[in-house]
């Protein structure tokens, strides 16, 4: 669905799994979002359905443009106040692995 430009339908499609399948889905739909489409993932961050897959998918946005500068500095640093506290240790992690 995300290839085919129904990203949010496949977030949707999310919620008809179960709790413990949920997590995986969300993970898969949003790194294949932003790492094919991070423009349009990043214009979509406010039409997300939940805070949770806001800051995951502000994640995976900047993980993506650390590889593949798409987005400018504004849209990081915003996406970057998306991130929950949890996020936001990950990052930290991946960035100052030491």
């Amino acid at each position: 669905m995300v290839r085919e430009s129904e990203e949010l339908d496949a977030l949707k499609l999310g919620k008809t799994l179960s709790e413990q399948h949920q997590s995986f889905y969300y993970i898969r739909v949003l790194s294949l979002w932003a790492a094919t489409k991070p423009k349009n993932l990043y214009e979509s961050l406010k039409d997300l359905p939940t805070k949770d897959l806001e800051s995951q998918a502000a994640l995976h946005l900047i993980l993506v443009n650390r590889r593949q500068p798409v987005l400018s500095d504004d849209q990081i640093d915003h996406a970057k106040t998306l991130l929950s506290s949890a996020d936001e240790k990950h990052l930290n992690r991946v960035v100052n692995p030491n």
